[in-house]
């Protein structure tokens, strides 16, 4: 699965069923800074694109990235 930060608001989540489990992903803009939230359920990986581009691949499990990011 892909998990990528595109930002079009000030914030976002959003949460699929899939047949391994709960994918959720929930991001904000705050502060100056941005901060993106992802669950990965088990027996899954998952590729994290973060607005500034750089790429975090990931297991299952639960997980927080954060950045500088200006508006």
């Amino acid at each position: 699965m892909r998990i990528q930060g595109i930002v079009l608001e000030n914030h976002s989540n959003i949460e699929v069923l899939s047949i391994y489990g709960q994918i959720s992903c929930q991001w904000k803009c705050e502060g100056g800074r941005f901060v993106l939230e992802a669950a990965v359920p088990f027996n899954t990986s998952a590729t994290v694109v973060l607005p500034s581009g750089e790429v975090k691949e990931v297991d299952c499990g639960s997980y927080r990235f954060e950045e500088p990011y200006m508006v």
